[in-house]
């Protein structure tokens, strides 16, 4: 720096010669430099002398070229002095922009963290989830056999009506469970939307006599109209058409005692390939104010405390409708007022499937008769109620309560169908399925599980460790049949 400073004072101040600026350079001693400025001054001294002496001419000409030594050692300082602001400039620059890269590094590092540490929470989240329902599908299941058993056993008109009340119970319960799972689902990024073929009138009239025993309950009476023009058969999403239906359908029976409720479906577009339908759920039950309309929507949200009490519920059934929409690229509207009634309605765009006469579907139960069962089933209870309903029809069940014990029984045994739970003590359902291939490739593999799955994607899985279908619990009774029938005669 003191080499600098007075490196600007020479050329400023003296105008110093080249041998000035040689010394100056190579000395680094403060005392050579203050003899070589004296000697400096001395010469310029002689100098002037001299050129006093000198014609006017030469005088002009050294003026000029003075002056133009001062205007190129200017320019030179001026040069230096920038180059070195610019290199200060980066410098600063460079030591905020690593500071900064630090920082950045750092705090990408916590994101990391927090990355990790959010996963592992939704992960835990749908664990316990799926245990919860498990250990709470087990048991409804049970329930609800026992009383479908005791229901087609034409009890007494006394018991009948208890035995109804227990199922549409069960229902209910059953319902609670799966809308509290389904909103963790939507909520998924891996949510899938299915392309599948499907009856659109046939699905419909299956939904309304599903929701049968809870409109005689509150004395509703439920109507469908569907205009004639709607193709029968359309490819879309099956699965989530009746999550949406079921919920809206359901809401609609509670909040409409002694009333109606329409599911009216018409037209709104459609080509050769494909239709947009509106759907309308229309009810004349107590309506809803215009200031909650937008609050039932929310999560766990019913409109008031009120309404909560009187009529139960999670509150969640409107969330999910309007998530699936949403995820099916429409939305939910509504008309209501208050003690006149509600209209719900969304659009849907289907495609148009080839429609093809569909046979009616009897169950032959006489296909069951000495068939041998292998029930793989660790609860006791679920072992004794779905042996009860593969021994109606005279066919023979035996009982495997683990893998080991599976495994086993089906290795030294034939069996014509091996109905296999998924969460067992020591192998899970899926695993034994797989070892099982590998000495018998023939015999049909029915999961049985209180895991939820949904449509053709999720039951992928299943597929590829060796089973053939799946029976949900808890379980419809007459589809549980039907499964176990046309794997019967599936290769016949």
């Amino acid at each position: 720096m003191k080499r600098l400073i007075l490196f600007v004072f020479i050329f400023f101040s003296l105008n110093a010669n080249t041998k000035t600026i040689v010394t100056f350079i190579s000395s680094p001693d403060i005392n050579t430099i203050k003899t070589t400025l004296i000697e400096t001054k001395t010469t310029n001294k002689i100098n002037i002398s001299s050129e006093n002496n000198l014609p006017k001419k030469n005088i002009s000409e050294n003026d000029k070229t003075e002056h133009f030594n001062k205007l190129v050692n200017l320019l030179s300082i001026s040069l230096v002095a920038i180059l070195s602001l610019l290199s200060l400039s980066l410098y600063k620059n460079n030591t905020i922009e690593f500071k900064s890269h630090n920082l950045l590094k750092e705090k990408n590092k916590e994101l990391e963290r927090e990355k990790e540490k959010s996963e592992k929470a939704i992960k835990a989240k749908s664990d316990f989830l799926a245990t919860i329902s498990h250990e709470l599908r087990t048991p409804l299941n049970a329930i609800n056999i026992i009383s479908e058993i005791l229901i087609n056993e034409e009890p007494k008109e006394s018991q009948m009506e208890n035995l109804i009340s227990l199922k549409i119970s069960t229902g209910h319960l059953m319902n609670l469970i799966n809308d509290v799972l389904q909103i963790n689902k939507i909520e998924s990024p891996n949510l899938i939307t299915e392309e599948i073929e499907f009856n659109l009138r046939k699905k419909i009239i299956n939904i309304d006599k599903s929701l049968y025993e809870i409109a005689k309950l509150n004395n509703v009476t439920c109507k469908i109209i569907i205009d004639d023009k709607i193709p029968r058969k359309v490819i879309g999403d099956p699965t989530k058409l009746t999550q949406i239906l079921i919920n809206l359908i359901s809401n609609a029976i509670k909040f409409s005692s002694n009333g109606t409720v329409t599911t009216n479906l018409k037209i709104s577009k459609i080509t050769d390939q494909e239709v947009t339908i509106k759907f309308e759920i229309i009810d004349n039950g107590m309506g809803i104010s215009k200031d909650k309309q937008e609050l039932i929507f929310e999560n766990f949200t019913q409109g008031s405390t009120e309404i909560n009490r009187k009529f139960g519920g999670t509150g969640l059934g409107l969330t999910i409708v309007k998530k699936l929409l949403e995820h099916l690229g429409s939305s939910i509207n509504l008309n209501s007022e208050e003690n006149i009634g509600s209209n719900f309605n969304f659009e849907l765009a289907f495609k148009i499937a080839k429609d093809e006469f569909e046979p009616i579907y009897e169950i032959d139960y006489s296909i069951l008769e000495n068939k041998n069962f292998l029930l793989v089933e660790d609860n006791n209870i679920t072992q004794i109620v779905t042996r009860k309903l593969i021994e109606k029809h005279n066919a023979y069940c035996t009982v495997a309560s683990n893998g080991k014990e599976a495994l086993k029984l089906s290795n030294q045994n034939n069996y014509d169908i091996i109905i296999m739970d998924i969460n067992l003590p020591d192998i899970n359902g899926d695993k034994i399925s797989e070892k099982i291939r590998e000495f018998n490739t023939t015999t049909p593999i029915i999961a049985f599980t209180a895991i939820s799955i949904e449509g053709e994607e999720c039951f992928k899985n299943l597929k590829s460790k060796g089973m053939n279908d799946y029976i949900s619990k808890p379980t419809d009774i007459k589809l549980f049949y039907k499964t176990i029938i046309k794997q019967l005669t599936a290769n016949n």
